[in-house]
């Protein structure tokens, strides 16, 4: 996923949606704080944010890889079939 969007995605979050990253991802907030979207996906994206993978299990890795690899075209059932899961 190229920042670009990533900042795109972002930037369409409302208050809540961006309070729940930050509450997940307190990193983020240390100084400098990031100053819009750009920032903020960019400081998400940094090689810190490697580390929070150690936390996700290789399927979740898998899925998040697939939906990256359809993009806008990216369900639940198109996931399922391109990682041979099941929708569960």
């Amino acid at each position: 996923m190229e920042t670009g969007s990533f900042a795109g995605y972002l930037g369409w979050m409302d208050r809540a949606e961006l309070a729940e990253v930050l509450r997940v991802r307190p990193e983020v907030r240390i100084a400098p704080v990031p100053d819009g979207p750009e920032a903020l996906a960019e400081r998400l994206s940094g090689r810190g944010s490697l580390a929070a993978i150690r936390l996700v299990s290789r399927d979740a890795v898998a899925a998040g890889q697939a939906a990256a690899a359809l993009g806008s075209g990216a369900t639940v059932d198109s996931v399922a079939e391109l990682t041979g899961g099941d929708r569960r």
